[in-house]
């Protein structure tokens, strides 16, 4: 486990403070994707959070100054932790997280997955059993009666005050999941990485692993306006997108 700060503090223009970076493999010099990133304080209390993007980037804005330790975490690698950084107010940071691979054999894939759940979760102040319902994992699917998708499988679940829009034609459209007086459809997340409704529909049944539905006022938190309608995290057993 490595980790290389690009850049100390620089003057801002902007009162708010921020915190950029990258994460990257150790040894490769690729970036890693989907990789969970937090921002803890020295009592060890999430401060914010985000998801690196296709090309590893990330943004942190702290609520305040003070000192913190980054942590990012991502299926497939070693969780990597910052030294501790002091971030003051109006100040500006960049920071290069180096990542080592750790691969994943077959065996015991399924607890791996839940695993990188639940330190995304975490993000949002939750776990697989806090959202009760809203949590859906490999048994759960298994116990469906025929191979299904993301759709299927939140409608079979039944949770209360979601609903699935039905496509025009079975087997086709985008996946809409709606929360009751929103209207709209959330945002659909795969293996950390947003992707399109029509996307997520399409995917093979035999590849999803796990879905966690995330309230709109939980999924703002983290991604945003965009997910002003809520959020729909899927991961798959292989990674695969």
């Amino acid at each position: 486990m490595f980790l290389l700060l690009a850049a100390s503090l620089l003057p801002a223009a902007s009162a708010a403070q921020t915190l950029t970076g990258r994460v990257l493999e150790e040894g490769a010099d690729v970036p890693v994707s989907g990789a969970a990133v937090s921002l803890v304080d020295r009592g060890g209390r999430h401060r914010a959070g985000a998801t690196t993007d296709s090309v590893g980037r990330f943004v942190l804005a702290p609520p305040e100054a003070g000192e913190f330790v980054v942590v990012a975490s991502r299926l497939g690698y070693e969780t990597t932790r910052s030294p501790l950084l002091a971030l003051e107010v109006g100040g500006r940071a960049s920071i290069e997280i180096m990542m080592r691979a750790m691969p994943v054999g077959l065996e015991g894939l399924e607890v791996s997955v839940e695993r990188e759940a639940e330190l995304l979760l975490r993000n949002f102040g939750h776990t697989p059993g806090t959202l009760g319902s809203r949590w859906i994992d490999r048994e759960a699917i298994e116990a469906m009666p025929l191979p299904v998708g993301p759709a299927e499988a939140i409608r079979w679940r039944g949770i209360p005050g979601v609903s699935v829009a039905e496509p025009p034609t079975p087997g086709t459209g985008e996946l809409c999941v709606v929360f009751a007086r929103r209207g709209g459809c959330a945002l659909v997340i795969l293996n950390g990485i947003e992707i399109s409704p029509l996307a997520a529909q399409q995917m093979n049944p035999h590849d999803l692993e796990a879905i966690a539905i995330l309230m709109p006022v939980d999924a703002t938190t983290f991604y945003g306006t965009r997910a002003a309608n809520g959020a729909v995290l899927l991961w798959t057993r292989s990674g695969r997108r």
